[in-house]
């Protein structure tokens, strides 16, 4: 039995003894540990699963809370339990790997994070067609030195995509004949990257490369390259905006005031957002911030909140033009070449703020906040010029932009 769950913890209730009272005992741990309430959460998963060590949902629960909590080798040995008890059960297969992140076991990390592949919607898959017009499913390259020829799959969201750029120049330096395919939107972006890789865009899915030796996801170069936290170096910036762009947004946006650019609001859809946006209103504090002008990044949804809140006149919008047409985050690069600070939810103009090297802070959810930011730090492996902010209570963004215009307001002269 794994050593978190040996020993029990009084709750100061009586002990459960039916399985409907278990249940709900680890019902009520599940919500606990939601509202961030982690140690009374951590007793009541303790509780049901010391009596009934079997029991998936409380022992799911006690891992996240231990992670939460940094417990991280307790938290791996109850997910551990779980995958003996429930050989391929996909949430606590991607809470080990979260755990592994959080710790910054690298290696081993990278090679749990597969389980992104049991989740819908997010399988790459190539197929290779032989001269007969037979086809068959290609492997993909996992280690050892690269084939001559390697077709890098697109994958996950954009920002995902943004984050793992990175390793592309990387990848090309070994001599490799690279090509990448992407979503359409991010083809002119990633021309910036200065390598030797050739890019396509998806076609209904997929597209047709000619000649290859093997492929791979792109997230899992790290794992393929042998990307370790002791041998990883940022190389800054490495996406940049079009200088005729910036130039353009320069003359458009002037250079007065404290220009700070906004983003709240990323994918809506509940199976991406999991709590990761935040109300326009919660950004008050930055519109108190003395000589500030707050240039809103915000494309799609959440743009209707700005009529909503009551400092809606600080806030300028950059006109229908801004990254319209079939390329994505043009504009947005430019505009952020001047802008002063970016402030964003855990969204992809967050990540193309990070690849660019410009100053942006962060705002995170309290619980379950994505792998790439790792635990508990204010700085970011990934974006040098990037501060963490994280919640201290879940959903309670206002305190949370209150302490970064706090900050803000610090550097003022």
């Amino acid at each position: 039995m794994p050593e978190a769950i040996k020993t029990p913890e009084r709750t100061g209730t009586p002990a459960p003894v039916t399985t409907m009272e278990l249940d709900a005992v680890a019902r009520r741990a599940e919500r606990l540990y939601e509202q961030g309430h982690l140690e009374a959460a951590r007793q009541l998963a303790l509780e049901v699963a010391t009596r009934r060590p079997d029991h998936l949902p409380a022992l799911l629960t006690l891992g996240h809370v231990l992670r939460e909590q940094g417990a991280f080798e307790d938290a791996l040995s109850v997910l551990r339990r779980i995958g003996e008890l429930s050989p391929g059960h996909v949430n606590a297969a991607a809470a080990y790997a979260l755990t592994l992140f959080f710790k910054e076991d690298w290696p081993r990390a990278w090679q749990a994070f597969d389980v992104r592949f049991q989740f819908p919607d997010v399988v790459p898959t190539v197929t290779l067609t032989r001269k007969d017009g037979s086809t068959n499913a290609a492997q993909p390259w996992t280690q050892g030195p690269a084939p001559a020829s390697l077709l890098v799959m697109g994958e996950q969201g954009l920002g995902d995509t943004i984050q793992f750029a990175r390793f592309l120049p990387q990848l090309a330096a070994t001599g490799s004949k690279v090509t990448c395919v992407i979503p359409r939107p991010l083809l002119r972006l990633f021309k910036t990257l200065q390598c030797e890789v050739s890019f396509q865009p998806f076609q209904d899915g997929g597209g047709r490369v000619s000649d290859i030796g093997g492929w791979t996801p792109l997230l899992h170069l790290p794992r393929a390259l042998g990307i370790s936290p002791e041998n990883f170096v940022p190389r800054m910036p490495y996406l940049a905006a079009e200088p005729e762009r910036v130039a353009y947004w320069r003359a458009r946006l002037g250079a007065h005031g404290l220009r700070i650019g906004i983003v709240w609001q990323g994918n809506p859809d509940p199976r991406v957002d999991q709590g990761r946006s935040a109300p326009l209103s919660a950004f008050a504090p930055l519109a108190a911030i003395p000589n500030v002008r707050l240039i809103s990044l915000q494309k799609g949804p959440g743009q209707a909140q700005i009529g909503a809140v009551a400092f809606a006149r600080a806030i300028e919008e950059l006109g229908a033009e801004f990254d319209a047409g079939p390329d994505a985050f043009l504009d947005t690069a430019a505009v952020m070449e001047n802008l002063d600070l970016v402030v964003s939810v855990d969204t992809s103009v967050a990540h193309l703020a990070g690849a660019l090297n410009r100053p942006v802070s962060i705002l995170l959810k309290r619980l379950g906040a994505h792998w790439a930011w790792l635990y508990g730090r204010t700085d970011s492996v990934f974006y040098p010029s990037a501060r963490l902010y994280r919640q201290r209570t879940p959903g309670d963004w206002g305190e949370l932009v209150e302490r970064v215009a706090s900050d803000v307001t610090k550097t003022l002269p």
